[in-house]
Formats: structure tokens, sequence, C-alpha cells
């Protein structure tokens, strides 16, 4: 009877501690699965990699995340970091993006309900010359 209740009890708190690391932005956005600003999918929600990006974005730390991103997350995430650094630190942005500007590594972007594969170099020349800007700062997202 011991033995289940501690069982039962460890994977409480193993249930606990991953609901909350999968509930940091910053771990969320590492891993997302497609680069997205703007309503997606059939009903024009959020992307969840959006609202991952806002909550980074209202951290005091978000610069420093989003550079640390850049080193640690998939192409995705690279993508969002990108976007926050020009908004954030446009010198960061500046330094950093040159190490994406030839990169050929495929992307997986959505656009409304369209989901499609680009090359980082394309997303990174949009991030450049300033099409996710707007996106970025609006403040009347759909969850």
């Amino acid at each position: 009877m011991k033995t289940s209740r501690c069982l039962a009890f460890a994977v409480a708190v193993l249930a606990v501690s991953s609901n909350l690391h999968a509930a940091d932005p910053l771990t969320k956005l590492a891993s997302i699965h497609d680069f997205a600003f703007g309503g997606v999918g059939f009903t024009g929600i959020t992307s969840k990699g959006e609202v991952a990006f806002r909550e980074v974005m209202e951290r005091k730390t978000a610069a420093a995340d989003f550079l640390a991103l850049l080193d640690s997350g998939n192409p995705q995430a690279k993508c969002y970091a990108l976007v926050g650094l020009r908004l954030l630190d446009p010198t960061a942005f500046g330094t950093q993006v040159k190490r994406f500007e030839k990169d050929k590594t495929k992307v997986s972007t959505m656009a409304g309900c369209m989901i499609s594969e680009q090359l980082m170099l394309s997303v990174v020349a949009n991030i450049s010359a300033g099409r996710y800007d707007e996106q970025a700062k609006r403040k009347d997202v759909r969850r």
C-alpha cells in the first residue's frame, strides 16, 4: 500500500513539474512547430508560437532570452527570436542576423490556412525588411 501511494505521489510531482516546465513560454517557443504571425487556421486564431513570442516579449529579460534562443531553438524559434531582437535590440539584431542570411535550413511557416516550408534565408530577408514588425507589435490577438 505504501509503495502505491509513493508511486502515485511521484507521478503527481512529475506531472506538476512537467506542466510548470511546459508552461514556460521560452521553452514552448524553443520547439514551436510553425513560424506564424496573424490569424491562422480556419478560425483565424493567434498561433501558439505568436502567443509564446508575446509572453517572452513581456519579460524584462526578453532580449537576452531571444539571444539565447538563437543558439538553442529550432528554426522556427530562431525566426521568432530575430523578430524580437529587431524590435528590442536593433544592434544585436544587426550582428546576429548575419548568421542566417545564407542559411538554407527549412522553416515551417503558416499564413492563414496555408502551411509551407521556406528557406531560412527567405524568412530572414522578410524579417530584415520589417515585414513582421507591425504584426508583432499589434495588441489585438485572438486566442
